[in-house]
């Protein structure tokens, strides 16, 4: 009966540990924010945007087809512990679109939902670089890395969002954007 109990309560210890997906440590909120008094808390740093302009790729001279691709609702999350990110995710809604439709046979692929979650941090003189790993089930995949320098109280992300699906670089894209991000309250 105690070893039960003692697996449902580490269970609970567990579970608290990790809030939306991003893993949370001690000193950590359930939000991800910094609880007080602890030295080592860890701080939810988020940034949002509604829209990054359209990217082009494809066509001449390997196909007749020309697309855009897009990102529209993007969310970056990072944990930071003193100056350190040790985790994050990042969400955003794909959209394809084929520009020349009365030349081009090939549909655009439909509008997918992708996320990415945090792999490593790299810190350098004037930057960290941040990289994370697509979901298994992201249409397109693409690889995501970011910049981070520190702003203040904030900081400033460079994303660079490069498809890594296909063998034929005609169809490869890369979104570029940067958002400034705060706590997240």
């Amino acid at each position: 009966m105690l070893t039960r109990w003692l697996s449902l309560a580490g269970l609970v210890v567990a579970s608290a540990a990790c809030t939306n997906g991003i893993e949370t440590g001690p000193g950590t909120a359930p939000d991800g924010g910094a609880t007080g008094g602890d030295p080592q808390a860890t701080v939810t740093y988020q940034g949002k945007i509604a829209s990054v302009l359209p990217v082009p790729f494809g066509g001449p001279p390997t196909t007749v087809c020309t697309y855009t691709q897009s990102v529209e609702n993007l969310v970056l999350d990072l944990l930071i512990r003193d100056g350190v990110v040790i985790g994050g995710a990042m969400q955003d809604h794909n959209v394809e679109v084929v520009t020349n439709p009365d030349a081009c046979p090939n549909p655009a692929a439909a509008p997918s939902d992708v996320s990415y979650t945090f792999t490593a941090a790299t810190a350098g003189a004037d930057a960290t670089t941040i990289t994370f790993a697509g979901a298994p089930d992201n249409h397109p995949q693409a690889a995501l890395t970011v910049k981070l320098t520190p702003a203040g109280a904030t900081y400033n992300a460079a994303l660079t969002i490069a498809r890594t699906d296909l063998p034929d670089t005609t169809y490869e894209w890369t979104v570029t954007t940067s958002v400034q991000l705060a706590p997240k309250r």
